[in-house]
């Protein structure tokens, strides 16, 4: 299968996308902010 691998590696960051964007709402869900801290590059 000469595609697998690279299919693995999609699925697999979008896998980590999600988790990541899972962890932010959460994380602001909890700690609510006026802005967005990531966005500043403080």
């Amino acid at each position: 299968m000469p595609g697998f691998r690279i299919w693995l590696w999609v699925v697999l960051a979008v896998a980590v996308q999600l988790a990541a964007w899972t962890a932010w709402f959460v994380i602001a869900g909890h700690h609510p902010v006026e802005e967005v801290p990531l966005a500043t590059g403080h």
